[in-house]
């Protein structure tokens, strides 16, 4: 989901005696007064979500200085063409998973595991697993 027409104005709009560490800025916060949802600009393909609170400035500030995606991949000994300029977030690092290590995994386990990873980098969080045949 794209952000509102109202809040990238925000977002893009910030006085200029304000001192942004980053612009546009990338975290949306909306509410209704009893509904707050957050949309991330910094995820692969932003979309509002709800959340209870909204975050401390410290938090944003780690979220803004995390490594960039290429960075994280080469770190875990991976390689990939991720953009490098912006920091990675754990939506787009669910999408850059390296492949299953099989080693003595069963067949059904490998299957599980592929599946549940195939619905996280699908932004389909809510996965249910089950034992059927």
């Amino acid at each position: 989901m794209t952000p509102t027409s109202q809040s990238a104005k925000y977002a893009n709009g910030l006085p200029d005696a304000l001192d942004a560490p980053v612009t546009p800025l990338p975290f949306l916060y909306l509410s209704t007064g009893a509904i707050t949802k957050l949309t991330n600009l910094l995820d692969p393909q932003p979309r509002s979500r709800r959340v209870f609170q909204v975050h401390r400035p410290e938090t944003l500030a780690d979220w803004i200085n995390t490594e960039t995606l290429d960075a994280w991949v080469k770190g875990n000994g991976a390689y990939t063409v991720a953009d490098g300029t912006k920091p990675s977030t754990l939506r787009a690092r669910l999408r850059a998973m390296p492949e299953l290590e099989r080693g003595q995994l069963y067949p059904n386990q490998v299957l599980a595991i592929t599946k549940l990873e195939e619905s996280l980098r699908d932004d389909r969080p809510r996965a249910l697993m089950t034992n059927s045949k």
